[in-house]
C-alpha cells in the first residue's frame, strides 16, 4: 500500500450524483424485489396456487423452513468467499444459478423433490442477501449515502406485495410456474451486471493489489458520469498512511502499533457480536408477533377474534410454526385452523388487508430513506424499535377490539413492519460504514445470519409464550423484545451524523495520527481538486 496523492475512497465517494448511481440503485432495486418475492410468497400465495400435494399448514412450514436453511448456509458462505474473491464473484454465478433453479422447480413433482428445490432455491438466491449490500455501499458517494443504502431495499416488500396478489388473484396458477416466474429478474440482473451496470467494487480490487482493474473500473465510472479521472494510476492508493512495518515519524515503535491493532480487531469484534444481537433481537421481536398473534386470538371463542384470526394468519409472512422441535399444541395450530383460510379460494378481504399492509411499508421505507437526509442515524435506529414496539401493542388491540378497529389491522401492521425495516436497513448501514472493506461482507453476513436465525426459532419461542403465559403477559412480551433490541442498540457506537466515509483497512490510532502529520494535505476528491 504505497503513499499516494489520492485514495481510491476519495476517488469514489466524491463522484456527483448522476447516472452511475441510478444504474446502481435499479440493481439492487430488482435484486431485493427478487428475493422478497422468492422469501414471502411461500406461506401466503403459495396456499392459493395448484399443487401436485395438500396445501397444508404442515407442508407450507415445511417449505418455508427448506427455503429459510438454505439462506443461511449461502449468507454466510457468500460473504466469506466475497471477501476472499470478489463482490461480483459471488453475485454473478448467485445471478445465474437463480435463474437456472426455475428449471429444477419445473421437474419437482413430489412434496420431498419441492422441499430439495426450495432448499437449493435458497442456497443459490441467499448469497446476495449478503453480497450486494456492500457492493453497493462501496460504490455510492458518501454525501446521502444513507438515502440511497435503504431507498432500494423497498424492493422487499414490493415484490411480496407482487407474488402474494398474483398468487391468491390465480388460484388455477400451477405452483412450479408460479415460482419460475418469481426468478425471472434473476436473469435480467444478470445480464445487468454482465454489462457492467453492477461493477466490482475498486476498493476491493485496490485491496487486493489489482490495482489496473482497479484503475479501469474508475475509468469507467467516471466516464458513465462523463467526467475526466484527474488522477493517473500511481497517483492513487488503497491508503495514504505508512505502510506496515515502517517506523512512525514519532519513533513509535511497530510493537505498540501492533497492539493498538489489536485492541481495534478486539473491540470490532464486540461490535459485530452486538450488531448481531441486536438484529437477531429485532427478527425475533417481529416473527414472534406474526405467529404469537394468531395463537393468542384462537384462545378466544368470540367471532371477532375468530375474523382476525383468518385475516392475520394470512398477512404474516412466515406466520406459520415450524414443523421441527415444536410443542404438540403448536402444530394442533394446523388442526383447528378453519379450512377455508388456507383454500385455494381466494378472500379479497384478506387481500386487502395483506396489499395495505405491504403498500404502508413500502411507503414508509421511502420515507425513512427520506428522513435519513436529516435525522441522525442513531435517532433513527433507536425511534423505529420504540414505535415498532408501540405498534404491537397498537395492532393487538385493534384484532381484538373488531369493529371498526379490525380494518386497520392492515396499515398498523404495515406501520410496524415499516418501523422494524427503517431499524434493520440502518442497522446494516452501520455495519457497512464501521467495518473496513477487508471483512465488510463478512461481518455483514452474519449480521444477516443472526437476523434469518431469528426467523426460524421465533415461532417456536412465540408459541411457548402464548401457551404458558396469561394474554396480557404475552402482549407484553412481543413489546419487550422491541424494547430489549432497543437497549443492544445502545451498546452499539451509532453514528451521530446521517453519514460518514468508508474506510478500506484496519488502521491503529497511531498511526492514523502519524499520517496525518505526514501528510498535512486537505481531504481530496472531485469537487475540490
Amino acid at each position: 500500500m504505497s503513499d499516494g496523492f489520492v485514495t481510491v475512497a476519495q476517488c469514489v465517494e466524491g463522484l456527483p450524483l448522476g447516472r452511475f448511481v441510478w444504474e446502481l440503485l435499479f440493481c439492487a432495486f430488482l435484486a431485493w424485489f427478487m428475493l422478497g418475492a422468492i422469501n414471502e410468497s411461500t406461506t401466503v400465495a403459495f396456499s392459493y396456487v395448484s399443487s401436485e400435494w395438500p396445501t397444508t399448514g404442515a407442508n407450507l412450514s415445511m417449505m418455508s423452513i427448506a427455503l429459510a436453511c438454505g439462506n443461511l448456509v449461502a449468507i454466510v458462505v457468500g460473504g466469506w468467499a466475497a471477501d476472499q474473491y470478489g463482490r461480483t464473484t459471488v453475485i454473478r454465478p448467485a445471478l445465474l444459478l437463480t435463474a437456472c433453479c426455475g428449471t429444477v422447480l419445473q421437474t419437482a413433482r413430489t412434496l420431498p423433490q419441492a422441499l430439495l428445490a426450495h432448499f437449493l432455491l435458497g442456497l443459490v438466491s441467499g448469497a446476495l442477501i449478503g453480497v450486494i449490500p456492500p457492493l453497493i455501499a462501496e460504490l455510492l458517494p458518501a454525501r446521502n449515502r444513507g438515502f440511497y443504502m435503504t431507498i432500494w431495499c423497498s424492493g422487499w416488500p414490493a415484490g411480496a406485495l407482487l407474488s402474494v396478489v398474483v398468487g391468491c388473484l390465480s388460484p388455477e396458477l400451477n405452483w412450479r410456474t408460479f415460482h419460475t416466474g418469481l426468478v425471472v429478474p434473476a436473469l435480467v440482473l444478470y445480464l445487468c451486471v454482465r454489462a457492467e451496470m453492477l461493477p466490482e467494487s475498486p476498493r476491493y480490487l485496490y485491496l487486493v493489489g489489482k490495482r489496473d482493474e482497479g484503475y479501469n473500473t474508475l475509468l469507467d465510472i467516471y466516464e458513465k458520469e462523463q467526467l475526466p479521472l484527474p488522477w493517473a494510476a500511481e497517483a492513487i492508493a488503497v491508503t495514504c498512511a505508512p505502510p506496515a512495518g515502517q517506523s512512525l515519524e514519532d519513533g513509535t515503535v511497530q510493537l505498540n502499533c501492533h497492539s493498538a491493532c489489536k485492541r481495534l480487531v478486539s473491540s470490532s469484534t464486540t461490535v459485530a457480536a452486538w450488531l448481531a444481537a441486536a438484529t437477531f433481537l429485532t427478527s425475533v421481536a417481529g416473527q414472534s408477533m406474526k405467529i404469537g398473534m394468531p395463537l393468542l386470538l384462537l384462545r378466544s371463542e368470540s367471532e371477532v377474534a375468530h375474523r382476525a384470526i383468518n385475516s392475520l394468519t394470512l398477512v404474516q409472512h412466515q406466520a406459520l410454526p415450524t414443523a421441527i422441535g415444536t410443542p404438540s399444541s403448536v402444530m394442533s395450530f394446523f388442526a383447528i385452523m378453519p379450512p377455508h383460510s388456507l383454500s385455494a379460494e381466494p378472500r379479497y378481504y384478506v387481500i386487502l388487508i395483506l396489499a395495505q399492509a405491504y403498500l404502508v411499508q413500502f411507503l414508509g421505507i421511502i420515507l425513512c430513506a427520506y428522513a435519513s437526509t436529516w435525522v441522525r442515524q442513531r435517532q433513527l435506529v433507536r425511534w423505529s424499535l420504540a414505535s415498532a414496539a408501540l405498534l404491537t401493542l397498537l395492532a393487538v388491540l385493534c384484532a381484538r377490539v373488531g369493529g371498526v378497529a379490525l380494518a386497520l389491522c392492515g396499515p398498523v401492521i404495515g406501520l410496524q413492519l415499516a418501523a422494524q425495516a427503517c431499524s434493520v436497513n440502518f442497522l446494516q448501514v452501520f455495519a457497512t460504514e464501521h467495518f473496513p472493506t477487508s471483512r465488510r461482507a463478512a461481518v455483514f453476513s452474519r449480521a444477516c445470519f443472526a437476523a434469518h436465525l431469528g426467523d426460524l426459532v421465533a415461532p417456536t419461542i412465540g408459541a411457548l409464550v402464548v401457551e404458558r403465559l396469561p394474554k396480557g403477559l404475552v402482549i407484553a412480551f412481543f413489546s419487550t423484545l422491541y424494547v430489549m433490541a432497543w437497549l443492544v442498540s445502545a451498546r452499539l457506537p451509532l453514528s451521530s451524523s446521517r453519514e460518514r466515509p468508508l474506510h478500506d483497512v484496519d488502521e491503529p490510532r497511531c498511526q492514523k495520527e502519524s499520517a496525518a502529520r505526514v501528510r498535512k494535505r486537505d481531504w481530496m476528491n472531485y469537487q475540490t481538486l
